[in-house]
C-alpha cells in the first residue's frame, strides 16, 4: 500500500518526460535585425532559419 504513491510518482514523471514543450524562447544580446539569415542577413544561420520556418516570430508589433 505504501508503494502505490511512489509508483504513481515515477510513472507520472516518465510520462511527463516524453511531452514536447509548447514555448521555446530564444534570447540573444546585441543581435541586429540582419544578423540572421531569415531576415536577409549575410550570416549563415541554417538551424535558426529552419526553426523559424516551423514557428511564429513574435516581435514588438505583435500582441495577443
Amino acid at each position: 500500500m505504501k508503494c502505490i504513491p511512489l509508483v504513481l510518482l515515477i510513472a507520472s514523471s516518465l510520462l511527463a518526460a516524453n511531452t514536447k514543450p509548447n514555448v521555446v524562447l530564444l534570447i540573444s544580446d546585441d543581435q541586429g535585425w540582419m544578423d540572421v539569415g531569415y531576415h536577409g542577413g549575410e550570416p549563415s544561420t541554417a538551424n535558426i532559419d529552419q526553426f523559424r520556418k516551423s514557428s511564429h516570430e513574435i516581435s514588438e508589433k505583435d500582441s495577443y
